[in-house]
């Protein structure tokens, strides 16, 4: 959890999890992706929380969920719709 200040670091970071054959995920309070961090990412969760727009796991909320795949990066934000997050 936290920001996107350093890439390069952050990079080194997700490098050596996956070096150990882990998954990488990162949240950040940023509105807007890092495409090239996302590439390298497992899992990318943006957008700072708004009370009033409610947790990812409802429609209204501005929070995304990405995931990797190959190359691509997919919003799986639907995913987490009408689910109990306690």
């Amino acid at each position: 959890m936290g920001g996107t200040h350093d890439i390069p670091a952050l990079q080194t970071l997700v490098e050596a999890v996956h070096d150990l054959n882990l998954k990488a995920a990162l949240y950040t309070g940023d509105k807007e992706m890092n495409l090239e961090l996302a590439k390298s990412l497992d899992y990318y969760k943006i957008g700072p929380y708004i009370e009033n727009m409610g947790p990812l796991n409802k429609k209204t909320t501005n929070q995304r969920m990405y995931k990797r795949i190959g190359t691509q990066v997919e919003d799986i934000t639907y995913i987490f719709w009408n689910k109990t997050i306690d």
